[in-house]
């Protein structure tokens, strides 16, 4: 279950009005204001940036062949085949570097570590509309043609 908390801070920045364009900065201090801590701030910002995230799907080609590691708190309460699977998803531009640290943030509020695979693939399918359904590490990157 996603934080209540962050459930509120998201109603709260939904609630306001369309036509008053606020900086994200001064909305902060106003939930600040209201007892809220910068990292649930945050995770209510990503969750609400899922669209933009979403425009970041085929990174050019350069960012997608970058190799991506997990760090040590990334890699804390995630079993070692979602670590795999979540490095499988990065590697071939299927989930974008916010997107895949939105997971991996929502993982640590949802379920209890280690974090297994199928949890792992639920959340990204909140993320991912045609999430593919065998990611393998010999899986053929997007990029790169068949043999």
């Amino acid at each position: 279950m996603m934080n209540e908390r962050i459930k509120e801070i998201i109603d709260y920045i939904m609630d306001l009005d369309p036509g008053e364009l606020r900086e994200s900065a001064i909305v902060q201090e106003e939930l600040e204001g209201l007892g809220y801590n910068r990292f649930e701030i945050r995770q209510a910002f990503r969750m609400l940036d899922v669209g933009a995230a979403a425009s970041d799907q085929f990174p050019d080609p350069a960012a997608r062949s970058a190799s991506r590691v997990l760090g040590e708190f990334e890699k804390h309460g995630l079993s070692v085949a979602a670590q795999g699977y979540l490095i499988n998803l990065r590697r071939l531009g299927v989930v974008s570097e916010m997107q895949l640290s939105m997971i991996i943030d929502n993982a640590a509020f949802e379920f209890a570590p280690p974090v297994s695979l199928d949890e792992v693939k639920e959340l990204a399918g909140r993320y991912i509309a045609d999430l593919p359904d065998d990611v393998t590490p010999d899986t053929a990157r997007r990029d790169e043609p068949l043999h």
